[in-house]
């Protein structure tokens, strides 16, 4: 496939997730606290493959309040934090399920370090992929 083509299926791509995802949520069930990040992150890919970028959506899970907040309040450390993770990793180990899952859990890593480093709640509980795109 064309760069040209590539680049425009992209754009839509993500023209498309900044209308759905245009306002910060938080949905609290049983107790879980569910934070967005918005918009996807979209980052190109560490290694020399076929894909060139990958965008992923994010939502963090905590079990209480204080985290939650703290999560809001540091979002672009976190976002920093992110984008530094997701921009190492290589299109061969996240093309299986059980690379999305140690991405997944590096991400919480992260987030609670991030946390911890600014001296704020770090009770994260995982962090939940809501799309997954690899091009």
């Amino acid at each position: 496939m064309s760069n040209l083509i590539r680049l425009c299926v992209f754009l839509c791509c993500v023209s498309s997730s900044f209308l759905l995802y245009a306002e910060d949520e938080v949905v609290s069930n049983d107790g879980d606290h569910y934070v967005s990040i918005h918009p996807p992150f979209s980052v190109n890919f560490a290694d020399d493959s076929e894909a060139v970028y990958m965008q992923i959506g994010v939502e963090i899970l905590t079990s209480d309040r204080e985290t939650e907040d703290a999560i809001k309040e540091h979002m672009p450390a976190i976002k920093q934090a992110l984008i530094y993770l997701f921009s190492t990793q290589s299109y061969s180990d996240l093309r299986t399920r059980k690379g999305k899952k140690e991405l997944s859990k590096k991400a919480a890593d992260t987030i609670q370090k991030t946390l911890k480093s600014l001296k704020s709640e770090d009770n994260v509980q995982a962090v939940l992929f809501t799309s997954f795109m690899m091009q």
